[in-house]
């Protein structure tokens, strides 16, 4: 059986909660009217996308990211900007936060942990740090509003493989294995 997986940071409670303000700001602006919001409980910052998975392969990638990452420390992101991805045809609402060398550390590690396991090298998005606000079917041409709200810095101890299934329409991710940075 194939499992879609990819690796996230959690988000505490304060920055999940400040990014439900975001968006609830612009669930009332009129270009994003047919935008599938995240829910709270979906909200997270994927470090790696690691797509189809085979259930045979997922106990030796979890060895291997527990060993890639038996050093890393702990991290923190500052919080960039609002923006609509990608740029020429926006079909997803961004919080970006500011890579730094322990974010760009833990997306090297886990991506080389995972080489032998993913049929295709991670696209140049994980290496900027983001959370999915939202998703349209077709592009927004309109300029991004600023909704003027403090996030606060994103802190990891830990980051969290996950599997993404589909369960009455709609999408829920499970976790399966958490790696702590030991670092």
């Amino acid at each position: 059986m194939e499992h879609r997986l990819f690796v996230a940071i959690p988000l505490k409670s304060d920055v999940v909660q400040a990014l439900t303000n975001a968006i609830d700001h612009y669930k009332h602006n009129a270009p994003f009217a047919q935008a599938r919001f995240t829910p709270p409980e979906n909200l997270h910052l994927t470090s790696l996308f690691l797509g189809s998975i085979a259930s045979e392969f997922i106990p030796p990638l979890a060895e291997a990211f527990t060993e890639a990452l038996k050093h890393q420390r702990p991290l923190a992101l500052r919080f960039e900007t609002f923006t609509l991805v990608p740029s020429h045809q926006p079909h997803m609402l961004w919080a970006r936060f500011k890579a730094n060398d322990a974010y760009r550390t833990l997306v090297e590690s886990l991506t080389n942990a995972a080489g032998a396991f993913i049929e295709e090298v991670p696209a140049e998005k994980e290496l900027l740090p983001h959370v999915t606000l939202a998703r349209f079917k077709t592009p927004i041409a309109q300029p991004l509003s600023n909704p003027f709200i403090t996030i606060p810095d994103l802190t990891a101890s830990a980051c969290v493989m996950m599997e993404s299934i589909m369960i009455d329409e709609k999408r829920i991710y499970r976790s399966l294995e958490t790696f702590p940075f030991r670092g």
